[in-house]
């Protein structure tokens, strides 16, 4: 969110709220240490300059924590404690150990275990440099799990059901996801229940295309958490954004760049999702939300919290990308199918296959989803090629017979129209037969 500018009437004039003013100074320091990080926390008194004495001290706090970062993360970190010989006969905050704010010692936590080749602390450290801080210690025991043996650094997202975190493993100098419960949660007994089925699920599927979990963790008397590989990416919510309404104005060849590793990464989903139905499992929940897009078509399904064995039956998923069969409860495979053909119409359009007038979800949405057309692609924009949209509206037909076959056939539809035949290798005969099925259905440009 932009900081609101406030209009100050007994001045007559427009001005900044105070933490934009030291916001300025914050970034000046960064800039500063990273030429010469072995500055220390004496030169903080230089950022103070021009900063009311009356925000000074809420200001020496964010310019210590910036000074913490860079200063550790160059390999000149110093302890708490040397600010406070600096800074105590000024501020009441530093004047001692004891007035530190827990914040403050968080944030020398953290940046000190987010080092590679930190020296990883332990919270007995903590314990003896801040006695008699209770504050402290809870700040620090909720970013431990297991005793220490993961500390969360910093949290990635949140859903329905679990949070996911980034969390560093002391004993080593990797980083990985650490999914868990959200904190609501952790007392409601059927939530617990179902995060850890979708732990169970997520760790028997083997797939490039699905995040890799290391393990379930449940100690006694804590709430479960999974350990998954950390996958670096961005929601393709958000680049599907970013390719429709552009913040920066991109080439023609950029654009394309762009577009092809959409289609790139949703060939990925489909042979994760194909994957997952070859284990027995529905996604049912399929949306460019929960899905994660990297660099090079790579790319990975999140959130398993709505999949079932494939002999369950239950209504879950988001009705705008849902499958008609999906709004009476009777899911099965072609209704992932249907949420990948949801998946291309947003890539295509920009928008997802169901919508609603005024933007509102109306009370009957299950009607709208059982017997409501989607609209072609190419209506609202003549720019989408003609075989893309075919593949869409085959994967998005009302009736299940006339959808794909599988995840499977729909990923070498689209993996043909990106260009990557001869990249299948081993899987040729299977390219071969989706695209005799393909025939079949409609004709792609250059078919005899």
């Amino acid at each position: 969110m932009l900081p609101v500018i406030v209009r100050q009437a007994e001045r007559g004039v427009r001005t900044l709220p105070p933490h934009v003013r030291w916001g300025a100074a914050i970034t000046e320091l960064r800039e500063d240490l990273e030429g010469d990080p072995d500055r220390g926390p004496a030169c903080l008194g230089e950022y103070l300059e021009g900063i009311p004495e009356g925000d000074a001290p809420e200001a020496i706090q964010d310019l210590v924590a910036a000074h913490l970062d860079v200063s550790w993360r160059k390999g000149c970190g110093r302890p708490l404690e040397d600010y406070v010989e600096v800074f105590a006969a000024r501020f009441s905050v530093l004047r001692s150990p004891a007035d530190i704010p827990a914040e403050l010692v968080e944030d020398e936590f953290l940046v000190r275990h987010a080092l590679p080749g930190g020296d990883a602390p332990r919270l007995a450290e903590y314990a003896r440099r801040f006695p008699g801080r209770p504050e402290v210690m809870t700040l620090l025991e909720r970013r431990c799990l297991s005793g220490g043996r993961y500390v969360k650094l910093r949290k990635l997202g949140q859903g329905a059901m679990g949070e996911v975190w980034e969390a560093r493993d002391p004993a080593s100098p990797r980083l990985v996801a650490i999914k868990q419960p959200r904190a609501d949660l952790v007392d409601a007994p059927q939530a617990i229940e179902r995060f850890v089925a979708e732990a169970r699920l997520t760790l028997g599927l083997d797939h490039p295309g699905v995040v890799a979990a290391d393990e379930l963790v449940q100690d006694e008397g804590a709430a479960p958490y999974l350990v998954m590989k950390l996958f670096c990416g961005e929601p393709l919510s958000a680049r599907i954004q970013d390719y429709h309404h552009p913040t920066t104005i991109r080439t023609r060849a950029a654009r394309r760049c762009l577009f092809d590793e959409l289609l790139q990464g949703l060939v990925t989903v489909c042979d994760a999702v194909a994957h997952a139905h070859s284990r027995g499992v529905l996604h049912q929940d399929l949306k460019p939300g929960n899905v994660l897009i990297g660099s090079a078509g790579a790319a990975a399904v999140l959130d398993w919290g709505m999949a079932i064995a494939c002999d369950d039956r239950t209504i879950v998923g988001t009705p705008e990308y849902m499958a008609p069969e999906q709004a009476d409860g009777k899911a099965d495979a072609s209704s992932d199918v249907f949420g990948l053909g949801a998946i291309l119409y947003e890539v295509l359009t920009g928008r997802p296959p169901h919508q609603w007038g005024g933007g509102e979800r109306p009370g009957d949405w299950r009607r709208v989803v059982r017997e409501a057309a989607v609209e072609r692609p190419r209506r609202r924009s003549s720019r989408v090629p003609r075989a893309l949209e075919r593949i869409c509206l085959t994967a998005l037909a009302q009736d299940h017979s006339a959808r794909f076959p599988d995840a499977g056939t729909m990923a070498e539809a689209l993996r043909s129209f990106v260009g990557e035949v001869a990249s299948v290798g081993p899987d040729a005969p299977r390219l071969w037969a989706g695209l005799r099925w393909l025939r079949r259905v409609f004709t792609l440009p250059g078919s005899p």
